[in-house]
């Protein structure tokens, strides 16, 4: 399957995102539960899949590590639905020049 770099470049906008939001819970010490000064910017490199997380309660007996739960699943989720979204316009963009 041939990615084009629109498809690709859009993939990696939740990639940078991610690592900067890595950069400011690091920076912050961890996520202060909307609290400290990055959790608003760091939730909202995180939209909109960080929006599915906060609806979902894990169980009590499944420790996941904050930077995963904050940062890096909804960057992945994210990533998926652009290079989704970069498929779409591409296939639309095809069928336009058709």
């Amino acid at each position: 399957m041939h990615v084009n770099r629109l498809t690709r470049n859009l993939t990696l906008i939740p990639l940078v995102a991610g690592t900067i939001s890595t950069i400011l819970f690091v920076a912050q010490g961890g996520f202060g539960g909307g609290h400290s000064g990055f959790d608003f910017v760091i939730t909202t490199l995180g939209f909109p899949s960080i929006m599915l997380l906060l609806l979902i309660t894990l169980p009590n007996s499944v420790v996941v590590p904050d930077i995963l739960l904050v940062v890096w699943i909804p960057a992945l989720i994210n990533s998926l639905l652009f290079f989704l979204l970069g498929l779409a316009l591409t296939k639309l963009i095809t069928l336009r020049k058709d």
